[in-house]
């Protein structure tokens, strides 16, 4: 066993009017306020996520509560050992860097699969999400097999439903290479992306809140100091940190050495 812990962090965005603009606005006025701020809460979310999983060093983060806890990455080869399915123990890094290109010479997929197979508490299907700037080269390799443009194959005897895996995060279902399922997320830094053990016994995050059941999720608050100006906030307290430190990998191509991707240095600022 080893020990993991989260952190708690604060965001949140608003908008506000007065009784003037209040009384005029529409319909479409409001409901464009509220989705923005919806965007950008769902934007939080997906930086922290992306911090918790492409940062590769550990943190400490002061708990009013619980005092200093150390917030740890994907295993990043310090001295926490992993059992394998031979029955052996070692350490691991889970912070993949390949300098050259994407290619037939140079496919790392058949070693994220191994990679991430060779642990026990892990299962497939095993998923990877890539950047849009890597989308050709990946789909450029022999292997590849394109997603099927219909739900419906023909069959030998008859017509049978097929089904595809579920985006998450990503933006597109693209295919399937070497054992490995293909999502594109362009929300990702270019030239980097993750791969995940998507049938694993526990996820490789845990996300944090305050057990009080009104501080958890994206909430509302509404605020006003003299009855004239209104303001609308919308307020999320959440953490993110590995749980299944060799439940996921993070990757690198184009550089022979790992490194955070700027904006993704935990704790994510904003």
């Amino acid at each position: 066993q080893y020990d993991v812990a989260w952190p708690i962090q604060g965001g949140g965005t608003a908008w506000g009017d007065n009784r003037i603009s209040r009384a005029m606005m529409t319909i479409q006025d409001a409901d464009r306020y509220t989705f923005n701020a919806l965007r950008r809460d769902a934007d939080w979310v997906k930086r922290h996520v992306l911090g918790a999983l492409l940062d590769n060093t550990s943190y400490t983060f002061t708990d009013p509560e619980k005092g200093a806890l150390t917030v740890q990455p994907l295993a990043n080869g310090d001295a926490v050992t992993y059992v394998k399915k031979d029955g052996t123990s070692a350490t691991d890094t889970h912070y993949y860097a390949q300098a050259a290109a994407i290619s037939d010479a140079a496919n790392p997929f058949p070693t994220w699969k191994t990679e991430l197979s060779e642990h026990p508490e892990n299962g497939g299907p095993w998923v990877a999400y890539i950047p849009t700037n890597l989308k050709a080269s990946v789909m450029g390799l022999a292997n590849w097999m394109d997603k099927r443009e219909s739900r419906v194959d023909p069959g030998i005897m008859a017509p049978r439903l097929i089904g595809e895996i579920g985006r998450g995060f990503g933006d597109e279902y693209l295919g399937y290479v070497d054992g490995v399922d293909v999502v594109e997320w362009s929300f990702l830094p270019d030239d980097y992306g993750i791969v995940i053990a998507r049938g694993a016994e526990n996820r490789p995050l845990r996300m944090r809140e305050y057990p009080a059941a009104s501080l958890q999720g994206l909430f509302t608050e509404n605020h006003s100091p003299d009855g004239n100006l209104a303001e609308y906030r919308f307020i999320r307290f959440a953490g993110f940190g590995a749980y299944n430190r060799v439940g996921a990998i993070a990757f690198r191509i184009g550089n022979a050495a790992y490194a955070i991707p700027t904006g993704y240095t935990t704790p994510v600022a904003v």
